[in-house]
């Protein structure tokens, strides 16, 4: 949700779990593990995340479509990291900062629209088309 002001960057966050007040644990990112802020509770177990974002279009009602290419493979990484970035991902139920942005779309919009990986010495590239 939003338009970010530039147009890239990378969101380097550590991602861990915190402890709910109802006792769960839930994925959250810190932008330091080090924090003397008393608002953000301690991360349990923090990992390096590391996400490289790009703006690729701005579109009507404060939307924007944006390339995310993870640099690591945490629980939860994209949804935590567009979080601290300020522009959470629209449908997202579990990490939107409000109700409005949780349920304006039918759906998560997350899609990954082309992944590789390396299996047995290849090269596996997989592509779809944008469903948004």
């Amino acid at each position: 949700a939003g338009h970010p002001i530039i147009d890239s960057g990378t969101v380097d966050c550590p991602i861990g779990k915190v402890q709910t007040s109802e006792g769960y644990h839930r994925w959250a990112c810190s932008s330091s593990t080090n924090s003397t802020d008393n608002s953000m509770p301690s991360l349990i177990k923090p990992r390096q995340a590391v996400t490289h974002w790009t703006l690729r279009e701005r579109r009507p009602s404060n939307i924007s479509l944006v390339e995310l290419s993870p640099q690591t493979g945490r629980g939860h990484q994209l949804r935590l990291h567009m979080k601290a970035m300020g522009h959470p991902i629209l449908g997202d139920s579990l990490h939107a900062p409000n109700k409005a942005i949780a349920t304006c779309a039918p759906r998560l919009c997350l899609h990954a629209y082309r992944l590789e990986v390396d299996w047995k010495g290849h090269r596996i590239v997989a592509e779809s088309t944008k469903p948004f």
